[in-house]
């Protein structure tokens, strides 16, 4: 009657309210809590049949044991309930949060076949575990045939053995890669891909699979080929211009004596000066930095080709500067070199040539063209040069270069040190 009445009275608080609880844990509670009620009943019944027997002696423990059994009975079953409904809370918790993690995965594997990419996914020993749609319609071929390895037989066999020691040289380094390479296509056409990939981790940093993904570069390097292929013709044709140029200057040059003739050579030189640093230019076609180390060295070998006379020398350190200021520095080297030849030896005689270049400090470059002749004139003077127009033009360079420019004896021999910024935009040619 007691427990009717607690059932009863609203609103239910503590253990009572989980006989109303529609859970498993409610219908455990519902179904033996009655058991908590009727085992001391029996008990006592038991033990009154038991004592009336002469088995017992009427006294106080019988009904000691009675409430006993009837609390701890009780306790069980509310403690039971309690677990019960606390298992089946963590299941279906487990259930929702699968759920959510079966619908990310699908909306991922959807995301993942819109990309207009071969994307690809694959273990940490580098065979792939998965590929989207795009790779599948591209190859043609169906999944399973991608995993795996098996991602080699659509790379052209000229390319399989350094994708292959590229991918598993980072797989073995867990480091980001990227290759250039060609797969074919479903109907047999090879096409280039850009491949990108880099490792994945799980929380305790271990590589838990890669992720990549090829993007078809075919028509940029094909525009990069038409570019560069347009851009070597115009420059072949600017360069045979000039040459022509400096021809014409050098037959007219032939007409004519004394100054004029002197004149009309060394403009006819300085425009073929300007072809051959063209020349040197248009074979980086395409670049907007120059490594004056190949740059250099390169020039300074066609302009040792016009003096066989003479040994020239080049070291220079490695640096890079802009397309613009490689033109005037390549217009003074030639200068300095061309001014070497014709005046640092006796006519008819050779000798040595330096080119040296090397970084200085602040991000500048100093540049030195020596020669071991007969020096300068005692008195030289670099600023005061107006009657030379060759010193005329290397100044100018040099000042268009926002470089510094000295001369000095070498012990024997001319110096000239250029020192100028590597990063300078060159001003305009008025400068």
């Amino acid at each position: 009657v007691l427990g009717a009445g607690v059932l009863a009275a609203p609103p239910l608080t503590g253990w009572p309210r989980r006989l109303t609880l529609d859970t498993p844990g409610g219908a455990a509670s519902r179904l033996l809590l009655p058991l908590a009620v009727l085992t001391p009943a029996s008990v006592g019944a038991v033990a009154l049949i038991a004592t009336r027997e002469g088995y017992f002696s009427p006294d106080f423990r019988l009904a000691v044991v009675c409430a006993v059994t009837a609390t701890a009975f009780g306790a069980m079953v509310i403690w039971a309930a309690d677990r019960i409904d606390a298992l089946e809370a963590a299941r279906q918790q487990l259930r929702h949060r699968a759920a959510e993690a079966q619908a990310g995965e699908t909306r991922l594997r959807m995301v993942a076949d819109a990309v207009p990419g071969l994307l690809f996914e694959g273990d940490a020993e580098g065979g792939n575990t998965y590929v989207n749609a795009q790779y599948l319609a591209y190859t043609g071929l169906p999944f399973e045939a991608l995993l795996g390895d098996g991602w080699q037989q659509v790379v052209h066999p000229d390319d399989l053995a350094s994708l292959y020691t590229v991918w598993f040289g980072a797989v073995r380094e867990v480091r980001p890669v990227q290759h250039e390479v060609r797969i074919r296509r479903a109907d047999g056409i090879w096409r280039w891909f850009m491949l990108r990939a880099a490792p994945a981790r799980d929380a305790e940093g271990r590589v838990a699979k890669w992720i990549g993904v090829a993007t078809d570069i075919t028509d940029q390097r094909e525009a990069l080929e038409l570019q560069r292929t347009l851009l070597q013709e115009v420059s072949h044709r600017v360069k045979n211009s000039l040459a022509l140029v400096s021809s014409l200057l050098g037959l007219q040059a032939r007409t004519l004596q004394d100054a004029p003739r002197r004149a009309l050579q060394d403009a006819a030189a300085r425009v073929h000066a300007v072809a051959r640093v063209h020349d040197q230019l248009w074979r980086g076609a395409g670049m907007r930095e120059i490594d004056l180390s190949a740059f250099l060295t390169d020039l300074c070998a066609a302009v040792a080709g016009t003096a066989p006379q003479h040994a020239t020398r080049v070291e220079a350190e490695p640096a890079v500067v802009s397309a613009d200021l490689a033109v005037p520095l390549g217009l003074l080297v030639n200068e300095l070199l061309t001014n070497a030849y014709k005046y640092a030896y006796p006519e008819g005689e050779g000798g040595e040539v330096q080119v040296k270049g090397a970084a200085a400090p602040g991000g500048r470059y100093r540049l030195e063209v020596s020669d071991r002749g007969r020096g300068l004139p005692a008195d030289f003077d670099l600023a005061g040069t107006r009657e030379s127009l060759g010193m005329r033009v290397v100044t100018s360079l040099a000042a268009q270069l926002g470089g510094e420019l000295t001369a000095d004896s070498a012990e024997p021999g001319a110096r000239f040190t250029l020192e100028f910024p590597l990063g300078a935009a060159a001003p305009s040619p008025d400068a």
